[in-house]
């Protein structure tokens, strides 16, 4: 019970939706997940990926959760207006993930590879990933792909958001 109170309150404020208001949103946030993204894409030396915008509190919060596959070519890049540490976690995410963190000059400060989905009950055991310095943009992409395109600490990555 105070779980399920914990998180309509974290909802509501962070999403600013009723927890039907949520379940909605989510729902056509994964059919838009199908969609072609136009127009917003990363690159690093050798690959683009064409990226969804998570910009808002409850974009962010959402993330890539209850997505059962993403295209190889495709990511989420999630946009904050500072640099911080930056901690993310696998909660209801289905799929294994690369977690790209870039700094406001988009250069790679860290990179947590392969992140297994959270399958615990209770959001409080799922690990959480930071980034090791300060990052403006947190790029999500499918595991294995930063190892695969040599995108590791360092790295440049530009970027294009509409």
């Amino acid at each position: 019970m105070i779980f399920l109170m914990f998180i309509f309150v974290f909802e509501l404020f962070f999403g600013g939706m009723t927890p039907h208001e949520l379940l909605l949103d989510m729902q056509a946030s994964v059919a838009r997940s199908q969609e072609v993204v136009q127009d917003s894409f990363v690159r690093f030396p050798g690959v683009q990926f064409d990226v969804e915008v998570a910009r808002t509190a409850a974009q962010r919060t959402r993330g890539l959760m209850f997505r059962e596959s993403m295209p190889v070519n495709r990511g989420m890049i999630f946009v904050f207006d500072d640099d911080a540490v930056r901690n993310f976690w696998m909660k209801n995410t289905l799929i294994p993930l690369d977690m790209i963190f870039v700094d406001k000059d988009g250069q790679v400060v860290s990179v947590s590879a392969n992140v297994q989905p959270c399958r615990e009950k209770v959001s409080s055991a799922c690990p959480n990933y930071a980034s090791t310095e300060p990052a403006r943009y947190v790029l999500e992409i499918n595991a294995g792909l930063a190892h695969s395109h040599h995108i590791q600490k360092g790295s440049r990555m530009d970027i294009s958001i509409s």
